[in-house]
């Protein structure tokens, strides 16, 4: 009898030290640092941020609102963007957004994208943006009936 109960609470120790690792190893390896900061860099196409087989979308500076037929780019007070309204099959992979003296990578896309602070702690104002997609059209067939 006795056997049996230390057998019972070694097996309930072991399920809660495994359930404990899981939980840290779950947390830690889905754990996204995002964006990912470049300081003192500049880049200008998706193979530099290791998306060569990509799509390039090379979006305003300036506040304005781009309509494609694949998602809508919102560029707000010069310093910020937004990708939204993504059709079915496109995958955005990355966006890079470069200001003052580096770039922000963002995997998965926010909103509200924007470069690294500048030495005065302010969001400088856009160099130059792009995002890098994939697109696969969604075919539906109908069948008679």
């Amino acid at each position: 009898m006795r056997r049996t109960h230390r057998l019972g609470t070694y097996v309930a120790s072991i399920g809660a030290l495994i359930a404990l690792f899981g939980v840290l190893g779950g947390a830690t390896a889905t754990a996204v640092t995002n964006p990912v900061t470049y300081q003192n860099a500049n880049v200008t196409t998706c193979a530099q941020i290791g998306f060569a087989g990509s799509t390039q979308y090379n979006g305003s500076v300036v506040t304005s609102v781009s309509v494609t037929a694949l998602f809508t780019a919102t560029v707000t007070s010069d310093r910020y963007v937004t990708i939204s309204a993504i059709a079915p099959g496109v995958v955005f992979q990355a966006a890079a957004i470069k200001g003052g003296d580096g770039y922000n990578v963002y995997n998965p896309l926010l909103t509200d994208m924007r470069s690294p602070l500048n030495g005065g702690g302010n969001v400088p104002a856009l160099s130059h943006w792009f995002a890098c997609y994939t697109y696969t059209p969604i075919v539906t067939t109908t069948t008679a009936p």
